[in-house]
């Protein structure tokens, strides 16, 4: 199954409105290390073919997970976003807003991967 020009297109647009609403919420540096992850993910989308199975990427697919899972808990138990509004001088996000909200969404769309996957839609 070979991804659609339209699928490209959304996928590309997926990825610039995370990064741009993380630059937006949370400023250049915070935004340029997750944009890493987004962009490059992209690329290697982009690149590789969609005809691998949610069993192909099971394992890295739960690594990423557990390391996200901790990375979320670090967050919260470090409190990270004061200590990052210092070191960038950008106020921390209102929680509950509708923009820090939408983000967290676009962001953790990733977790979808298995669904889309087994669905045999392209965007996964």
């Amino acid at each position: 199954m070979a991804k659609s020009p339209v699928t490209i297109v959304l996928a590309i647009s997926h990825a610039f409105a995370t990064v741009l609403l993380g630059y937006v919420l949370l400023g250049f540096l915070p935004m340029a290390l997750f944009a890493s992850g987004f962009v490059g993910g992209l690329l290697i989308w982009l690149i590789v073919s969609d005809r691998a199975t949610y069993q192909d990427v099971r394992i890295p697919y739960l690594i990423s997970l557990g390391l996200f899972i901790l990375h979320k808990l670090e967050e919260r138990e470090m409190d990270f976003f004061p200590a990052l509004s210092q070191i960038t001088g950008v106020p921390v996000p209102e929680e509950g807003s509708p923009l820090a909200i939408l983000l967290y969404v676009l962001a953790a769309a990733w977790l979808l991967v298995p669904l889309l996957m087994t669905l045999r839609i392209s965007f996964g």
